[in-house]
Order: C-alpha cells, then sequence, then structure tokens
C-alpha cells in the first residue's frame, strides 16, 4: 500500500519508487497501475 501511495504522490516518478522498493521497473508499473 505504501508504494502505491508514494506512486501517487505529486511529482512522483515511478521508476525511483519501485527501485527504492527493490521491484522491477516494468512490473512495478504494471502492478502499480492494476492496484490503483
Amino acid at each position: 500500500m505504501n508504494i502505491v501511495l508514494e506512486g501517487m504522490a505529486p511529482g512522483a516518478n515511478i521508476s525511483e519508487v519501485c527501485r527504492s522498493h527493490g521491484i522491477n521497473t516494468t512490473s512495478g508499473v504494471r502492478h502499480l497501475w492494476k492496484e490503483a
């Protein structure tokens, strides 16, 4: 849940959020959009 909230924050960089949580950027973006 924290990852989704971080990704929705104004000015958030999805790639950086994924990397900071050890998530592959491509998989993370796909997963975040499904969950959001």
